[in-house]
């Protein structure tokens, strides 16, 4: 598809290195401070995109593919329904705004980790000092084991999708939440009991301590009662992580999202994150 001013009016928005492409046969060389501009600049489309009405808000990735398409070009990086595999950990911390949450389509547009797959607007990261670039080493991420986009025509790989496939190795943890709040807090039964030992056994097992492990920002008002946290990304010395909240799927064993979260902020909370470095990392399938 041809990339044209009509196709969109954010493109006169858009930073110039975008269009750089155009005027050169070979590939643009780019800087870290590049990568993070056309990040930013991206998030900001999505963001501006998803604020507007669209005719039909089922060809979100059909009406954003010109888009996509230009930074593409510049980028050289694969096109996941709306997320790109290198910053992908980092672009499936969209949220959505929750003063004009929707209700969840009924019909099939993407898989659920991505922000096509929802109506509204869309803040495209939740990405912030603790976990943002400049971080660097200090950030820690789960690992992605796979991800495919299935298209639904060759001739606009940017576009339409059939299905979508996340596989990812990450702890997991049961949580709960007010849907219907308008940004939920989100808590975790946590069992505290220390091991017994042969010469003092508990006499009863207490009940799980329930813990407020973040702030949540469901999808939409779709009703989840059945959740679990997957934290994506952590700062250990900040305490401080952000994730997705997922619920099992119509397949056994398979899951697909209802929000995101992140730790409460450091000076509310001075907690740790046991609740999720002490757990199990396992294989986790979002679609």
């Amino acid at each position: 598809m041809p990339v044209t001013t009509q196709s969109w009016v954010v493109t006169q928005r858009l930073p110039d290195l975008l269009f750089a492409a155009d005027a050169r046969d070979e590939p643009i060389s780019l800087t870290a401070a590049d990568y993070r501009a056309l990040h930013w600049a991206w998030s900001e489309a999505i963001g501006d995109y998803t604020r507007r009405t669209v005719t039909k808000p089922g060809d979100k990735l059909v009406a954003f593919a010109a888009i996509a398409e230009l930074f593409q070009r510049t980028w050289r990086a694969e096109y996941l329904a709306g997320l790109w595999r290198p910053t992908l950990l980092q672009d499936l911390l969209w949220a959505t705004n929750y003063e004009g949450r929707a209700p969840r389509p009924e019909r099939y547009r993407a898989p659920s980790w991505s922000w096509a797959a929802v109506d509204g607007h869309v803040v495209a990261s939740l990405l912030d000092d603790w976990l943002g670039a400049g971080v660097g080493t200090a950030v820690q991420r789960c690992e992605v084991l796979e991800c495919e986009v299935v298209p639904a025509t060759p001739l606009l790989p940017l576009g339409k999708v059939l299905s979508g496939t996340l596989r990812l190795r990450a702890a997991m943890v049961k949580a709960t939440w007010d849907p219907d709040a308008q940004l939920p807090v989100l808590y975790a039964a946590l069992d505290r009991l220390e091991e017994a030992t042969l010469t003092s056994p508990p006499a009863t097992s207490p009940a799980p301590e329930l813990t407020q492990i973040g702030c949540a920002y469901p999808d939409s008002t779709e009703d989840a009662c059945e959740i679990w946290a997957v934290p994506v990304l952590w700062n250990k010395a900040e305490k401080y992580a952000a994730g997705l909240v997922i619920t099992p799927a119509a397949t056994e064993g398979v899951y697909r999202r209802v929000g995101c979260f992140h730790s409460p902020e450091p000076d509310e909370d001075p907690g740790r994150l046991v609740w999720m470095l002490e757990q199990k990392k396992q294989e986790i399938i979002i679609i």
